[in-house]
């Protein structure tokens, strides 16, 4: 029977597998089963930003971070409409999981209008993929 197994850095698994029972009579009826095994231990899961948020939205304060694993930091880019970069700013080290991360004092005085904010974690010298949201400025 056909088994797939699928590993995530580092050492996540997950396994399907596959098996057709035959019986006189009557057709064979598939069935699936999956298995996984416990994820990694104090946070040290995949360098992945899973998502981020301004709170609240508009006018945020701060910007809610969701790693899939710690981070040794996180690195946040504002950017106008016109692309043009507004902030750069830094914040951790950050633990697995959801943690609000506070605006410096610059960004609050931003005119009106639609902000992007792109964020990246690292860990040592490696980098997550990039993750985006934006938010309102509305004052």
């Amino acid at each position: 029977s056909p088994t797939l197994s699928t590993t995530a850095s580092p050492t996540t698994t997950a396994t399907a597998t596959l098996t057709v029972t035959a019986t006189p009579g009557i057709s064979a009826l598939p069935s699936a089963s999956a298995t996984a095994s416990p994820g990694p231990v104090n946070g040290s899961g995949p360098l992945m930003i899973q998502g981020v948020d301004g709170v609240p939205n508009p006018n945020p304060d701060a910007l809610a971070v969701d790693l899939v694993g710690r981070a040794d930091g996180v690195d946040f880019k504002v950017y106008t409409i016109a692309l043009v970069l507004a902030q750069s700013f830094q914040a951790g080290p950050l633990p697995q999981g959801w943690s609000k991360v506070p605006l410096p004092t610059a960004l609050h005085s931003l005119p009106n209008g639609l902000y992007y904010v792109l964020v990246q974690a690292h860990r040592g010298k490696a980098l997550s993929p990039i993750r985006f949201t934006q938010w309102m400025m509305l004052q």
